[in-house]
């Protein structure tokens, strides 16, 4: 019986809304596993996670059972939703993420 792989990989950047320096300090890392979380949730695999305090790099294994457009969009909100009820300290505006700005490109094992 054939069978077939999918072994692809993406590098998926994305900024907060108006480049707002939100991800900081314990932010920082519990955002990024937070993040991770998703991606597993989504079937696929995060290889690396990194960023400033205005925007993040993710480095996934992309799964074949998620389109594009569904994962950035759970990825995205799952997260801000996340981020606001559970990090968000009193007085500082919503976080967001910016909208319509997802750098995206495909990348391979050497």
């Amino acid at each position: 019986m054939p069978q077939s792989l999918h072994c692809v990989y993406g590098h998926l950047i994305f900024s907060t809304k108006d480049r707002f320096p939100t991800i900081t300090g314990t932010y920082e890392k519990e955002l990024y596993e937070y993040l991770g979380g998703i991606v597993r949730g989504l079937n696929s695999r995060l290889v690396e996670i990194n960023g400033t305090s205005n925007h993040v790099h993710l480095l996934i294994r992309e799964s074949k059972s998620v389109s594009a457009q569904d994962f950035m969009s759970q990825l995205k909100g799952d997260s801000s939703r996340w981020f606001n009820t559970t990090l968000k300290p009193p007085g500082q505006p919503r976080f967001s993420w910016q909208k319509d700005t997802v750098g995206s490109a495909s990348a391979r094992r050497k």
